[in-house]
């Protein structure tokens, strides 16, 4: 009975009404916006390499170049904190505008942690609150000092 009104309640009141913060180590985070005319407004993803580094690549301004950064235990909890507080593991899959909007971003979010994992997009609206900017604002100053610049891959 319990789970058949878990399952009624979470459809009424929104995907994330239940979610809790995933536990285990933070392995991957992507964030993205893209403008209506096409292009990367913003980019910056955390993935770990081969030999154990984990890796920020981050625009340091909006329509940049890829900036890369080895970040520490330290700073990568960094962004765990900011999901966390801002319940950014609640957010909706999906948001759309209520409206039908011509011009607008898209953005992508998503957060795999050791157990489970967060995705969220959507286009002209974003979920409330300010964890979307806090990634964004953080990512950019991470890469502000000590990042090199990523070689642009040469085409195939």
């Amino acid at each position: 009975m319990m789970s058949l009104l878990t399952t009624l309640l979470g459809g009424l009141c929104g995907c994330g009404f239940f979610a809790k913060m995933p536990t285990g180590a933070l392995l991957e985070l992507e964030y993205s916006m893209q403008g209506s005319r096409g292009g990367t407004d913003f980019q910056a993803e955390v993935k770990k390499r081969e030999n154990g580094d984990i890796v920020l690549r981050a625009m340091q301004k909006e329509c940049g170049p890829l900036m890369e950064k080895t970040l520490t235990a330290e700073e990568l909890q960094g962004f765990v904190r900011i999901i966390e507080e801002e319940k950014m593991y609640k957010y909706k899959e999906r948001y759309n505008p209520i409206f039908d909007v011509k011009d607008g971003r898209s953005w992508t979010f998503r957060a795999r942690f050791e157990d489970d994992y967060i995705y969220s997009h959507g286009y002209a609206t974003s979920p409330g609150g300010d964890g979307l900017e806090r990634i964004k604002d953080y990512s950019k100053k991470l890469v502000e000092h000590g990042a090199r610049l990523v070689e642009e891959q040469p085409e195939e």
